[in-house]
C-alpha cells in the first residue's frame, strides 16, 4: 500500500483508509436510525426526535454524531424540540467522554 505524503497540511488518519477504498454509497445515518441493533450501529442514545452514534471512522478518537431522524438540508427546518435534543445530546456525548475517556477539551462542529 502507498501512503500519502504526510505535510502539515494533511490530516494523517491511516484508518479511515477502508472507508475511502469503499464503493458503497448506502446513507449509513439512515440506516442507524432505522435499524434496532444499536451495538451494530455504534448507536449509544435514541430519543424521541434524535440519536448519539459513534463515528466508525473518525478522524480523532472519541468521534461522536448527535443525528435527528428526520433528514433536512437546512439546520432551520429542524423544529424546536429536535433542535434541543441534538443540543441536549451534544452534552450528554461530552459527559460520556468526560467519563469514559477521560477527556479535557472538545472540539464540536456542525455539519449540514
Amino acid at each position: 500500500m502507498d501512503f500519502p505524503k504526510i505535510e502539515l497540511e494533511t490530516l494523517w488518519a491511516p484508518w479511515r483508509f477502508e472507508y475511502f477504498a469503499k464503493s458503497d454509497s448506502r446513507d449509513f445515518l439512515a440506516e442507524a436510525a432505522r435499524s434496532s441493533d444499536d451495538r451494530a450501529n455504534l448507536v449509544l442514545t435514541r430519543r424521541k426526535n434524535t440519536f448519539l452514534m459513534m463515528n466508525r471512522y473518525p478522524y480523532t478518537v472519541g468521534h461522536l454524531m448527535a443525528v435527528p431522524y428526520r433528514k433536512v438540508g437546512q439546520l432551520g427546518a429542524l423544529g424546536e424540540n429536535e433542535v434541543a435534543e441534538l443540543f441536549s445530546l451534544v452534552v450528554h456525548g461530552q459527559n460520556i467522554l468526560r467519563k469514559v475517556m477521560k477527556a479535557q477539551g472538545f472540539n464540536i462542529g456542525i455539519n449540514v
